[in-house]
C-alpha cells in the first residue's frame, strides 16, 4: 500500500519561538490546504486495519495526531477540525491529564493545561480519537522492563479506569523504539504505535512504527503540501539519517 501521511502536532497556540506550537490561525490555515486539495482524514486505527487487513481507505488519505494532550488540542484544534469535517486522535500522558505540562521543562517550553478527563470525554463524544502516550513520557529504550511494562500496561489501565475503555494505539514519547519495545507495546494490548522518523521502514508500513511528519508553524502554502505529499517519504529518510550521524559523533 501506499505510505499514507501521519501529520505529527502538539500544542496549538500562539507562542513565539517554540517549535511545538502551531498557532490556531496557521493551523486553519493548513486545515483549509488539506480540504481544498481534497484530503480525507482517517484514524490511526482505520490506518493499522488497513495495514493488517487490507481494508480501504478513501482518496488522499491523511491521519492527523495530536501528542502530550494539551488543552488547546480541545479548545482550539477540535472546532477548526470539524468545520472541515476532520477528524484527528490525540496521545494524552496518563499521569499527566488535567496538570500543567511540568513533564518536560525547556527552555521556550512554556507551562501549559492538558486536557483533564471530562474533555476528553467530549473529544470522543465528537468522534476524535484516543490514544496513549504512556504514564509519563519515559524515553521508553532507557528503562528496565518492569518499568516499561508499567508505563505500558498501566497507562492503559488508567484510561481503561476513566473513560471507559483501554486505547489501542501507542505513540512512543520521542518518537524513540526498539524490538523489546514494539514487542512490549503488543504484548500489553496495543495494535500498533506511532514513531517519527526513527527505526521506520522506507518502504512499506509496519503497524508498531509508522513514521509521522512533524508539522511545524512554518509550514505553509505549497510548502505544506509538498512536505505531505510523496516527498515526504525521503524526509523521513533523511531525517532518520541525519539522526544517526548525530548519534555516532
Amino acid at each position: 500500500m501506499k505510505r499514507v501521511p501521519i501529520l505529527m502536532y502538539h500544542s496549538i497556540a500562539d507562542v513565539p519561538g517554540h517549535r511545538n506550537s502551531v498557532p490556531p490561525d496557521v493551523f486553519q490555515h493548513q486545515m483549509e490546504l488539506l480540504w481544498r486539495a481534497g484530503y480525507k482524514t482517517v484514524s490511526v486505527i482505520q490506518l493499522i486495519d488497513t495495514i493488517n487487513r487490507g481494508f480501504d481507505l478513501p482518496d488522499k488519505p491523511v491521519v492527523i495526531t495530536f501528542d502530550d494532550g494539551y488543552e488547546d488540542n480541545y479548545t482550539h484544534a477540535m472546532p477548526i477540525m470539524a468545520a472541515f469535517d476532520f477528524h484527528g486522535t490525540v496521545f494524552p500522558i496518563a499521569n499527566w491529564v488535567g496538570l500543567m505540562n511540568d513533564f518536560e521543562v525547556k527552555p521556550n517550553n512554556p507551562r501549559c493545561r492538558m486536557m483533564n478527563w471530562d474533555q476528553l470525554q467530549m473529544w470522543l463524544a465528537d468522534g476524535m480519537e484516543l490514544g496513549s502516550h504512556t504514564c509519563s513520557h519515559a524515553d521508553l529504550t532507557h528503562i528496565g522492563l518492569s518499568e516499561l511494562e508499567d508505563e505500558l500496561y498501566i497507562s492503559r489501565e488508567t484510561f481503561q479506569q476513566n473513560l471507559g475503555f483501554p486505547p489501542e494505539t501507542l505513540c512512543y514519547p520521542y518518537g524513540r523504539h526498539n524490538r523489546l519495545v514494539r514487542r512490549t507495546a503488543a504484548e500489553a494490548g496495543y495494535r500498533g504505535a506511532l514513531a517519527i522518523f526513527d527505526g521506520v521502514k522506507f518502504a512499506g508500513m509496519n503497524p508498531y512504527a509508522l513514521p509521522r511528519i512533524q508539522i511545524t508553524a512554518k509550514d505553509v502554502g505549497l510548502g505544506f503540501l509538498r512536505k505531505i505529499g510523496p516527498m515526504h517519504r525521503w524526509l523521513t529518510l533523511g531525517r532518520s539519517l541525519e539522526r544517526k550521524l548525530k548519534m555516532r559523533r
